[in-house]
């Protein structure tokens, strides 16, 4: 892909697999909004996202994520919410789970 990216991720567990995720995607113009899970211990995403020595990630405002709830929309929408309120004019803006695999 081509242009500036921003990825709104909506992660629930396994913070390892999202950062093998986000280093497949990462390039030094492109954002991350990483939703985590209110149920999820947020500390271990984030201990994961400093060994990894990842950048430009903005975690949104959590939601409660329960399958097929409302919490995993608004989650979305966050991410949306973000990504626009930071000014960046990104060429595209795409919706993964924390659980994708390249």
């Amino acid at each position: 892909m081509s242009g500036k990216l921003a990825y709104i991720v909506l992660a629930h567990k396994h913070p390892e697999q999202l950062v093998r995720l986000m280093n497949v995607l990462r390039d030094e113009n492109d954002l991350f909004y990483i939703h985590i899970d209110k149920k999820a211990d947020i500390a271990i995403f984030k201990n994961a996202f400093h060994r990894a020595h990842l950048e430009n990630i903005n975690i949104v405002k959590r939601e409660d994520g329960r399958w097929g709830g409302l919490g995993i929309v608004k989650a979305a929408l966050n991410g949306i919410i973000a990504a626009l309120e930071t000014r960046e004019r990104f060429d595209q803006i795409i919706l993964l789970s924390g659980l994708d695999r390249f």
